[in-house]
């Protein structure tokens, strides 16, 4: 059977932090702009300023509550990166009806997207813990409000800043009941493109939600780029958290479901490796290529054909030390399937004056608009050192391609009571 590889598709880092008792005020009124609607289910997801912030997770026991945040960057190009993101204070937090338990208010980890070529991997979101203590009754609705949210400067020395929210959240700590336990074994398959998706099973509990599931390919190549996510019933989807393997299995972290949901638990679009080299002449002027100013495209415009598909070697960027070849797949209205760079395959470049130059790095790009709905939209391909201005011709080679798989794959499971 053919190998299939697994990206993990987050790594989880602790940090640890503490807080400082100051006078917290109480919340506002029951409308305030920015609450989140009174419901027990989980999770309650609120934006503001570009950042989202969604409450995935609440365990009650006694006084005792635990809450558990995602806070994710909706508009990454705008404002502090999120790599920067501070933990919050009591300072930027106002609660009504809780209190902090102890000086040790929680921890915050960051996601990493470790499915990315850069380095260091970029930071994709915070999953941030809190330790509370409720001081209202179980059946009175209690809130948690973010005031703001403190970012570090980019720059040591500088000051950092708050983005102002607020991203409250109004709960009843009594209605909120989520599946605590309960071990489901279901060994359905599902089959689609040549590959089987496997759930054993799914381990329901008050902290996370376990997926233990295979991938099962009928193919002659490998396969990559095997993520998962899950729906609930009102069409809200949910990211893993983290996805580690053994062998042919796979254990998918996901945040706890609301007990009595529906939920779909599916593969994203597979990426299939095409055991088949392809070649392709990219005439070139080294010379306006070893004038071009770092950074500036170079249009090249290359067309080629790959499984009926049009891809567009497109352009050729350079710096100081690297230039990169852009290769598109400008197949219409998101149609794309065909990747030139897979993660496993070998790319050679060489030109017509006898240089062979040196791969650094690729990337692949997918664009998507939900986690389930993905397409291939280009590759790129780094070199060492610049084109030789004597070059009139480069000869990139792989030794594979990709072909996006798109199933579907899913398995819908009903979330057991408590």
């Amino acid at each position: 059977m053919p190998r299939v590889a697994i990206t993990r598709i987050v790594s989880l880092v602790s940090l640890v932090f503490f807080v400082v008792f100051v006078p917290l005020a109480a919340c506002g009124g029951e409308n305030s702009e920015g609450r989140a609607p009174v419901q027990p289910r989980l999770p309650i997801e609120m934006s503001a300023a570009g950042l989202s912030v969604t409450l995935t997770m609440a365990t009650i026991a006694d006084s005792d509550v635990q809450l558990m945040f995602l806070i994710e960057d909706e508009a990454p190009d705008d404002g502090p990166s999120l790599a920067q993101l501070e933990p919050p204070t009591p300072g930027d937090i106002v609660l009504d009806g809780l209190a902090w338990r102890s000086e040790q208010g929680g921890e915050m980890k960051p996601i990493f997207d470790e499915a990315s070529t850069a380095q260091p991997l970029p930071v994709v979101g915070y999953q941030l813990t809190l330790d509370l203590r409720l001081i209202a009754e179980a059946s009175k609705q209690v809130s948690f409000t973010f005031e703001a949210l403190p970012f570090r400067a980019a720059i040591t020395g500088q000051a950092g800043q708050r983005i102002e929210g607020p991203w409250t959240f109004a709960f009843t700590p009594g209605d909120i009941t989520i599946a605590s336990g309960k071990r489901i074994e279901l060994g359905t398959r599902v089959e689609a493109e040549g590959v089987t998706f496997v759930v054993e099973e799914i381990t329901f509990s008050s902290r996370e939600t376990l997926v233990t599931y295979r991938i099962e390919s009928q193919r002659q190549g490998d396969i990559e780029s095997t993520g998962i996510a899950a729906q609930t019933a009102d069409g809200k989807f949910v990211e893993v958290l983290g996805i580690e393997h053994a062998g042919d299995q796979y254990v998918a972290m996901f945040p706890p479901f609301q007990a009595g949901d529906s939920i779909t638990i599916g593969l994203q679009p597979l990426l299939a490796v095409i055991p088949t080299a392809v070649e392709i002449a990219i005439p070139v002027d080294g010379a306006a290529l070893s004038a071009s100013a770092p950074g500036e495209p170079v249009a090249i415009n290359v067309p080629v054909d790959i499984a009926s598909e049009r891809l567009v070697v497109s352009e050729i960027v350079s710096s100081s030390t690297e230039f990169t070849i852009g290769v598109k797949n400008v197949q219409p209205n998101h149609g794309g399937r065909v990747l030139l760079r897979v993660p496993s395959a070998a790319a050679t470049l060489i030109d017509n004056v006898g240089n062979a130059y040196t791969l650094l790095k690729a990337t692949t790009n997918f664009g998507k608009s939900d986690p389930f709905t993905m397409w291939a939209e280009g590759s790129s391909f780094a070199f060492e050192g610049a084109v030789s201005p004597k070059a009139s011709l480069l000869t990139l080679q792989v030794s594979a391609y990709g072909f996006q798989l798109r199933g579907p794959w899913k398995v819908q499971v009903e979330v057991p009571s408590v």
